[in-house]
């Protein structure tokens, strides 16, 4: 799979098996059409800004 924030590659399984399942639901999912899958670190940063009070939107990493 391809970030698509930074384009990294990382492993999915795009199922309830995915390393994302097991990650806490933490910020809101953006409104409008879904974005693709985050790696594990643009993931972190967005909620690591959200935590922070800052306004994140996928765009902004």
């Amino acid at each position: 799979m391809i970030c698509e924030i930074c384009g990294t590659d990382f492993p999915c399984t795009a199922d309830s098996q995915c390393w994302c399942m097991q990650v806490p639901h933490a910020i809101p999912l953006p409104a409008g059409e879904a974005p693709g899958c985050m790696c594990p670190a643009c993931l972190e940063r967005l909620i690591r800004q959200s935590r922070a009070g800052e306004h994140v939107s996928p765009e902004q990493t």
